[in-house]
């Protein structure tokens, strides 16, 4: 690990999605050593130079250097034993060892002009050499490197982190409560409350914290007694948090009032142990005393980051407003469609996405450009930037924005269920499912609209297709169609889904040609992998990738004939059955099949 991250520090990173994907299957890579990133290694090299170079001239001071790049690089390895890969890469722990790396760097450049004053003579010719070479390295050393990482660097224009954390704080209601998971989803929310004083009645309560008595303390004494939702003394929040509290499954109740869904008079759902199988940890403890202590006065927030272990089983509760599920005081659906359809069907134009956004223009108009945004409760979530592509959006940041497209599917997904109910009654009400389907077509569209797939992938082939199949299903088939041609394209899309692409065109999109060209490519690819497998062996292949390509082959033969023969393309259909006999000669299914598709000529 420390070895990967120096050398892609000072000789150059390989690209990080690289998947090497062929028809044997992924051959992936792990993130490597480009040496010619930045067309020469040259800071690499010069620092190596300079290590050699100070400890010909100085020893004392080199050892010193020395010990500062070995005691926060390799040996810190050794001390703390360190695996790779690791779970969370901290490469910032080797930082001292690449300052002294750069020292050297310097120590060569030095080394460098030294040589030059001994081999010239000359004083004007050795300024003009010493100028000329220090120019030079400027441009072909750090000149290189920033000019080929300014993009992937350059943070202007970003705004996926402020919108992301004011979408999370618009998700709550007035003076809510919002548990969340970890640092990723607190600290920038923190940020947009007290820096930027946006939704500063929201408590967001962090579930790591929620274990340690000073930040329990801190929030029983942080509202005042009409939004209070701690009424615990010191000393019992002492006791709490001072050990376990065994617990075995059963179920737990806590008192609504004034509900009318709830007849009742409370919820009850099974809390099971969720540490180690035998006790309930601090944090859980402290999310029902929150929930009994707030009474109902104030609504309490799940952020969807929240893992469901950490729900503690009330999941028949909470409805999805977004990116935050609420708890509601009776059982309810698992989405709120009236608040997703405010949150998500925000109107993003160009102008919008190149825009410099300005906080002090909050609330400034109602009608334009920032009416969308507010310092108060305002539901409505903000896309900026997501569209121009002269944005950099890093692996992590994409795969963080799916929860973005989860909730659009998760909205698009309901209005579509709610519309096959409706379609299945005796008689159905045409208007009902008139607006049920155009809802269901609009969020799909505003989810392409404001998280276009042009800069932000979908990088979930499965996603991808259910998208296109709710567009087909609601007679959208130029939507469908954009989509599969997208998905036919995507590297890792796996042979037999590939298939079913190819059914979809034939039988949804009336697309003979497409299919077949489709289904074509898929046995001429594995006629290939055949032939090396011949050549060089299964060690060519690896076992999964060969495995799905068998499973897949009898589908690519048999959906190929069968649209042959559905138009009346028989010599065709004959090529692929003889094809498939030479490889099989025992199917006699398929040799009954010939003959028939013969008898038709």
């Amino acid at each position: 690990m420390y070895n990967r991250y120096f050398l892609w520090q000072f000789a150059g990173r390989g690209p990080a999605n690289e998947s090497g994907v062929t028809p044997m299957g992924a051959n992936s890579r792990e993130d490597g050593v480009d040496w010619s990133q930045f067309g020469m290694p040259l800071a690499f090299l010069i620092g190596l130079l300079g290590m050699f170079y100070h400890g010909s001239k100085d020893q004392r001071m080199s050892f010193s250097v020395m010990s500062l790049f070995l005691l926060t690089g390799y040996a810190i390895i050794l001390y703390l034993n360190q695996d790779d890969p690791q779970p969370r890469e901290r490469d910032y722990s080797y930082v001292g060892s690449f300052f002294a790396f750069s020292i050297w760097i310097g120590v060569g450049v030095s080394a460098i002009g030294e040589f030059i004053e001994k081999k010239i003579a000359n004083i004007d010719l050795r300024k003009r050499m010493l100028s000329i070479t220090l120019l030079l390295i400027i441009i072909f050393m750090p000149g290189k490197m920033m000019s080929v990482n300014y993009h992937s660097h350059d943070r202007s224009g970003n705004y996926v982190a402020w919108d992301y954390s004011y979408n999370i704080l618009q998700s709550v209601g007035p003076n809510g409560i919002l548990f969340t998971n970890g640092d990723n989803d607190t600290f920038p929310l923190w940020y947009l409350q007290e820096v930027e004083n946006i939704r500063k009645d929201v408590a967001v309560v962090n579930l790591s914290l929620l274990n340690t008595p000073w930040y329990i303390k801190q929030w029983k004494e942080a509202r005042s007694a009409d939004t209070k939702f701690i009424n615990l003394s010191d000393n019992q929040v002492d006791a709490i948090t001072s050990r376990l509290q065994r617990w075995e499954e059963k179920k737990v109740q806590v008192p609504v009032q004034n509900d009318p869904k709830n007849e009742e008079g409370f919820i009850e759902w099974n809390l099971k142990p969720t540490f180690a199988g035998q006790a309930l940890r601090v944090q859980d403890i402290m999310i029902l005393r929150i929930i009994k202590d707030a009474n109902w006065k104030v609504p309490i927030y799940f952020a969807v980051t929240v893992s469901q272990s950490n729900r503690i089983g009330l999941d028949s509760y909470l409805d999805m407003q977004g990116l935050t599920f609420q708890l509601k005081s009776h059982k309810t659906k698992p989405v709120d469609q009236d608040m997703m359809y405010k949150n998500l069907m925000t109107q993003i134009g160009p102008n919008d996405w190149s825009t410099e956004f300005d906080v002090s223009r909050f609330n400034d108009d109602e009608e334009g450009d920032y009416a969308n945004w507010s310092r108060d409760y305002k539901p409505g979530y903000m896309f900026r930037n997501l569209g121009n592509d002269k944005i950099y959006y890093n692996d992590q940041i994409i795969r963080l924005l799916q929860n973005y497209r989860s909730a659009y599917m998760q909205l698009a997904v309901t209005y579509y269920m709610d519309y096959q109910k409706e379609q299945r009654k005796k008689v159905p009400d045409t208007y009902l499912l008139a607006d049920l389907s155009s809802k269901s077509v609009a969020v799909l569209d505003q989810m392409r609209f404001n998280i276009p797939e042009g800069t932000i992938p979908i990088t979930s082939a499965d996603l991808h297709y259910q998208v296109a199949r709710l567009y087909g299903d609601l007679n959208r088939k130029d939507s469908m169609e954009d989509i599969l041609e997208d998905l036919i394209e995507m590297e890792g899309v796996s042979p037999s889904n590939k298939v079913e692409y190819a059914n979809v065109y034939y039988r949804e999109l009336d697309n003979s040609e497409m299919a077949v060209n489709i289904l074509s490519d898929l046995q001429n690819e594995y006629s290939k992998v055949e032939n090396i497998i011949k050549v060089k062996g299964f060690s060519s292949i690896s076992n999964r990738s060969w495995k799905s390509w068998q499973k897949a082959f009898p589908d690519i033969v048999s959906s190929l004939v069968y649209i042959y023969k559905s138009t009346n393309q028989n010599n065709e259909a004959e090529q692929v059955l003889v094809d498939w006999i030479f490889r099989f000669p025992d199917d006699t299914n398929a040799k009954k099949l010939l003959e028939e598709v013969r008898s038709l000529d």
